[in-house]
């Protein structure tokens, strides 16, 4: 990817249903007929969050799965996604995720998070019909026909394969002048799916810091969406800094001490399950978990993880007894 500020999709838009079913390999008669049927194939999964809360997610039959699978590697993909844009994107050239997004306001004096209130369903079909026939430039047609399989009861479907792509694209028209806007006063932005965070290296006055705020604010409700008034966070220097699951200093992200104690108590878990019923199920599905809490540590403290690995790889040639 190419680090151009504004969204861009590099093939030519798509005008015929004809075209877009050759683009995805499938005939047209079945592209159309399962268009038409959409609407009938996802199930429902209630998702526990670790604030104890519940959101609802959808899993699409396997082939409208395997439809938007390849929506979202011949089409989505191809998309050029600005910097600031931090979720979901799999680019080798700069690689994006939790922890590049809080490394980029690695150093910040002042940070602000914002949240956006029940995302994926608050995102309208008609906006997603939107982002095919504008952004991409897509015939009324062909957009519909995109428009009714990734969409599910006139709202983005969270777990769908192609809605992280999708909210990404939201704020096309405008997200990229906001964060030139603030960029020429020197406040960085990011957006990971629902999480805004905005942060600069300087003492924002309280004047240029609400201005700020209000520009964000209005990308946000101007979409018809709203921003999550408790989630709404503002820490200056001296305090600590948590972006998308990391601290932030002056040195880059880490990982906050009761993170990595909890993680350490993990080790220590398996290592005492080991002694009682090692090899057995409930450890081997411990021993994963720890694994790969583990792994993810290595990123930010690659000392302490590759102790904690080393036990670890003692407790993988433990097998059951008898």
């Amino acid at each position: 990817m190419s680090s151009v500020s504004k969204i861009v999709y590099p093939h030519s838009p798509i005008w015929h249903e004809g075209a877009l079913a050759r683009a995805l390999d499938v005939p047209l008669a079945n592209l159309q007929n399962l268009a038409k049927q959409a609407q009938t194939m996802y199930r429902s999964q209630l998702h526990v969050k670790k604030d104890g809360s519940s959101r609802e997610c959808f899993d699409a039959s396997p082939e409208l799965k395997r439809v938007q699978e390849r929506i979202k590697v011949r089409i989505l993909r191809s998309v050029s996604f600005p910097r600031y844009l931090m979720g979901g994107i799999g680019d080798p050239s700069y690689p994006r995720d939790h922890i590049r997004n809080a490394a980029c306001h690695s150093g910040a004096r002042v940070l602000m998070k914002l949240d956006i209130a029940n995302f994926f369903p608050s995102v309208a079909a008609a906006q997603v019909f939107g982002i095919w026939q504008h952004c991409f430039g897509f015939s009324k047609e062909v957009a519909e026909i995109l428009t009714a399989l990734t969409t599910y009861r006139e709202m983005l479907p969270q777990g769908a394969k192609t809605s992280t792509h999708l909210a990404n694209l939201l704020f096309w028209r405008a997200e990229s002048d906001l964060v030139a806007s603030l960029a020429q006063r020197g406040v960085r932005y990011t957006r990971f799916i629902d999480d805004i965070t905005i942060s600069s290296p300087a003492n924002l006055s309280r004047k240029s810091l609400s201005s700020a705020l209000s520009e964000c604010l209005t990308l946000i409700y101007g979409s018809g969406l709203r921003a999550k008034r408790s989630k709404q966070q503002l820490n200056r220097a001296g305090r600590r800094m948590e972006v998308t699951g990391a601290i932030v200093g002056k040195a880059g992200p880490s990982l906050a001490p009761e993170k990595r104690a909890r993680i350490r108590a993990a080790v220590h878990q398996c290592e005492t399950v080991s002694v009682i019923c090692g090899g057995s199920e409930e450890f081997k599905r411990a021993l994963h978990a720890t694994c790969s809490m583990v792994g993810q540590m290595s990123r930010l403290h690659p000392e302490e993880a590759q102790r904690l690995k080393s036990r670890l790889a003692k407790l993988k040639k433990v097998r059951v007894s008898g």
